[in-house]
């Protein structure tokens, strides 16, 4: 019953702060568009970075992607599927899966009253696809926003004297659990990560038995040493970096080898495919490859290649480029995949 009583209150609590929540894991920037891990027996699954040249068709690798974001967000970890929604929307910008994503990250930030972040993101859908399955309800929630943002702006308490305010009353009684995890998840909402881990901390030292409760370990894990470690969203970023060190970026696909046919029209039939590739890891990585593959309109593979890289270092960067003839027209060749492996 205890537990029943704090979690209403936790919900309760949390939406009824409507001033100075601007979103702050949107001070978030991802500097590096990062790569999907794909499986293949072959060797340790890197990464993929799938371009269309028609954003009507995505890759079976982008919907995977939103898939487990949007699970996410229908879990209510938004803290953590704020970036991950973000590197699909920088991956995968002309496919569907990532004008999609565009949405989400709306609604997301609506649901965390970041409303300005929102606005942002329902009118970049709605420009990218004004006829798109979410075009309606983006333009509901924007029309809606207006009300809430001028609500906001005339009685909404600013976070700052909403931490203080609790900050204080925690002083005054440090063993009330039910103040702890609301300072605790004010902090975390001000982008305060550390003073948040403080608190929960704390709260896992003297009530163990939260170590189980789902808010808390979205925002703590416990190393091999038993040390709790704040996932803030560039640990976790940091994180997934170390899983999937090998970032494929500035792909770009082209036509060449002009010919003329029997009517002096001017015709392509070379497919080149080029772009980089950086190791975002702390490791050095041997035997670095990159793998491309074309595909037609009905997504039947016309030819792979593989791009020896030799070793690469921290921080390094290394282009690749290739060319293709296999294929029956070029204008056929409808996108191309590529796939980082390393041994």
């Amino acid at each position: 019953m205890k537990r029943l009583k704090l979690q209403w209150f936790r919900d309760t609590w949390k939406w009824t702060v409507v001033g100075g929540i601007q979103a702050s894991l949107g001070l978030i920037i991802i500097l590096l568009v990062g790569c999907s891990t794909v499986s293949n027996p072959m060797s340790p699954p890197i990464g993929a970075n799938p371009n269309m040249d028609n954003r009507s068709l995505h890759t079976s690798a982008a919907g995977k992607e939103l898939a487990a974001a949007k699970r996410q967000f229908q879990a209510g970890d938004y803290s953590h599927v704020i970036p991950r929604l973000q590197d699909i929307a920088a991956k995968y910008p002309n496919a569907d899966a990532g004008i999609e994503a565009r949405y989400w990250l709306g609604l997301t930030y609506y649901n965390i009253n970041g409303l300005d972040n929102a606005t942002k993101y329902f009118k970049s859908y709605l420009k990218i696809d004004p006829n798109g399955e979410f075009a309606e309800e983006s333009q509901a929630y924007l029309d809606g926003l207006t009300t809430k943002v001028e609500e906001r702006n005339t009685q909404g308490k600013p976070l700052g004297e909403l931490i203080e305010e609790i900050r204080e009353k925690t002083e005054k009684e440090p063993d009330e659990l039910a103040l702890q995890l609301q300072l605790a998840d004010l902090y975390w909402l001000n982008a305060q990560f550390e003073e948040s881990g403080h608190i929960y901390r704390k709260i896992l030292g003297h009530w163990p038995e939260f170590e189980n409760d789902s808010t808390i370990r979205n925002r703590m894990d416990q190393n091999e040493a038993g040390v709790w470690i704040v996932l803030t969203p560039n640990e976790v970023l940091r994180r997934e970096a170390e899983r999937h060190p090998l970032a494929i970026f500035n792909t770009n696909s082209f036509r060449s080898g002009r010919y003329y046919d029997d009517n002096r029209t001017a015709l392509h039939n070379k497919y080149n495919v080029s772009g980089q590739v950086l190791n975002r890891g702390t490791r050095s990585l041997s035997n670095v490859r990159i793998q491309i593959t074309i595909y037609n309109i009905q997504n039947v593979v016309y030819e792979v290649k593989t791009i020896s890289l030799g070793n690469l270092r921290p921080g390094d960067t290394r282009a690749f480029s290739t060319q293709f003839s296999q294929f029956d027209t070029i204008e056929n060749v409808q996108r191309y995949e590529c796939v980082a492996y390393y041994d």
